[in-house]
């Protein structure tokens, strides 16, 4: 019996394309994330200007949860007067995202769409959730994940509590670098650790594991495997994940 497994990579190359769902926020001008006027919201016929006093994210109250929040190309969103915590569904960030301060996001999508978020001092992180998703499109050499001045091993990225990335350095992280975040889309990449793929006549179950930058075993757990049936018997059936 030979069965191949296919790990999952933690990104789509067709993943960015979007519409618009009422309670959608787009930034129209540049300012701060608290600033009401800089954004405008899907009403299910256009976007209309926001409350004032109100903003993507603001809790509480927090009607937000379903929201996608856009920051568009062109404007740059500071979230130097913002709270340490927003909640919404997905960022896509097009224009600038400038992280003045530690930044919680409740969202499972980080979309850097052509866009750059800049860490804008040390000191500062940006939390995910456990299981969301980093991705970046359209790297050019100086978008994606930033540092605006010096790239420390104090700029960091954590998703679900785990240090998953820094500006420099990547002894203590999961993915490596900033640089090599943007260089793969913004993905780890899940990998057997046993070579080859292709295994005969095996007993299940197989032990995998997840590869940092440095080829070495990261820890992580919770991927999800795939499974196919290449050749064998017919009466044997393998379970597809």
């Amino acid at each position: 019996m030979k069965i191949k497994i296919f790990t999952f990579l933690l990104f789509f190359s067709s993943f960015h394309f979007f519409s618009q769902n009422i309670g959608d926020y787009q930034s129209v001008s540049s300012g701060d994330w608290t600033t009401s006027t800089v954004w405008k919201k899907w009403d299910g016929v256009g976007w209309v200007n926001l409350n004032n006093g109100d903003y993507p994210g603001k809790n509480p109250p927090n009607t937000d949860t379903n929201a996608t929040v856009t920051i568009s190309a062109g404007t740059t969103i500071s979230n130097a007067s913002a709270p340490a915590s927003l909640n919404f569904k997905e960022l896509i960030v097009k224009g600038t995202l400038q992280l003045n301060k530690d930044l919680t996001l409740s969202t499972p999508n980080l979309i850097i769409d052509g866009g750059t978020v800049y860490w804008m001092s040390n000191n500062v992180s940006l939390y995910l959730p456990a299981n969301a998703a980093l991705f970046v499109f359209g790297y050019n050499g100086s978008n994606g994940i930033q540092s605006n001045g010096a790239c420390t091993n104090n700029r960091d990225l954590y998703i679900g509590g785990v240090k998953y990335s820094a500006c420099n350095g990547s002894g203590n992280t999961v993915a490596g670098d900033f640089s090599y975040v943007n260089t793969n889309g913004g993905t780890l990449r899940s990998e057997p650790v046993a070579t080859p793929n292709n295994y005969c006549a095996v007993t299940l179950p197989i032990s995998v594991a997840l590869k940092n930058a440095d080829g070495l075993n990261a820890g992580i757990s919770g991927l999800e495997y795939q499974w196919s049936f290449v050749s064998g018997p017919t009466t044997i059936t393998v379970p597809s994940t």
